[in-house]
């Protein structure tokens, strides 16, 4: 009786491991760029949600203080103050991502065009930027110019 021959996949052609190996690698490294962004728009979706909940926040106590409703049941610089720190915090959120991401990139590009260089990653697309930076730097605009305005009706 002779044994039953295992399955072997065919023999692969030469160079098509190295092939492979350098597609994987490339793939990797497009995975974590791709991961960098989802975590740079999630400290864009918090920061924004701290900026717009403490500008919120800061509008309807004015309005509600400028129209007599509330009375004096709330001290008059409260909601100013907690609106004017959840922005803050906001902004500060935000610049620390920015910061972060910015240098994550660096070192994954730098990381990135060490093994272009080598035999591994010839053929290597260049990395390009991200314009989920530009958005954070946009938001963060608005942000401080929100702070400017708690500031100027506080």
């Amino acid at each position: 009786m002779t044994p039953n021959p295992s399955p072997v996949a065919a023999t692969p052609a030469p160079g098509t491991g190295e092939i492979l190996a350098a597609q994987r690698t490339e793939l990797a490294m497009q995975r974590n760029r791709f991961a960098a962004d989802r975590t740079m728009m999630a400290v864009m979706r918090t920061s924004l949600s701290m900026i717009s909940f403490g500008f919120t926040i800061f509008s309807f106590f004015n309005t509600m203080a400028s129209s007599d409703v509330i009375g004096h049941a709330v001290p008059d610089e409260a909601p100013g103050r907690f609106g004017l720190m959840l922005v803050v915090l906001g902004v500060l959120l935000l610049i620390a991502g920015i910061i972060g991401d910015m240098r994550y990139m660096a070192r994954l590009r730098r990381q990135h065009a060490h093994l272009a260089r080598t035999p591994l990653g010839e053929g290597f697309e260049p990395m390009n930027r991200s314009m989920i930076v530009a958005a954070a730097i946009l938001l963060l605009l608005i942000g401080v110019m929100a702070i400017g305005l708690i500031l100027v009706r506080i």
